[in-house]
């Protein structure tokens, strides 16, 4: 709702609601109630600033995160030997035309041991336990 400034000088409106204000007692209430509705200065709305505080804070969280996510993926996708932009998906890639798949590219050394050797570790062991125990002859029941 737009507040109406019923003291501006020159506002055609103001001057209006003035002059058949004088007229007609209830325009006159209307008036008065308008004044008192409106607020003391042309300020913000209460809460917006506070909102706008709210929003930008927010806002920066939410940037720090997507800045630790894209380190964290172009890391992974140098232990893969991957494009970090696409990961081989995109066609129109500038960096790899669509062929940065993992293994595309040589995996950087220290990031495929801190990321991919503790994987292979951990799923040798999980397929060791599954594999079913060995007859007493040593050979594998059919």
């Amino acid at each position: 709702m737009t507040n109406l400034v019923l003291d501006a000088p020159g506002d055609p409106t103001a001057d209006l609601l003035r002059q058949f204000g004088a007229a007609d007692p209830r325009l006159q209430m209307f008036m008065q109630l308008i004044r008192q509705r409106q607020p003391a200065s042309p300020a913000e709305p209460q809460g917006s600033q506070a909102a706008l505080d709210r929003l930008t804070a927010r806002s920066e969280r939410l940037r720090e995160v997507c800045r630790a996510l894209r380190a964290r993926n172009d890391y992974l996708a140098s232990a893969l030997g991957a494009c970090a932009r696409c990961w081989g998906e995109d066609e129109e890639c500038p960096l790899c035309d669509g062929r940065g798949a993992p293994g595309a590219f040589e995996p950087r050394p220290d990031a495929f041991e801190a990321c991919v050797v503790p994987a292979v570790r951990r799923q040798r062991v999980a397929v060791a336990r599954s594999e079913p125990e060995p007859v007493s002859d040593g050979r594998r029941p059919a």
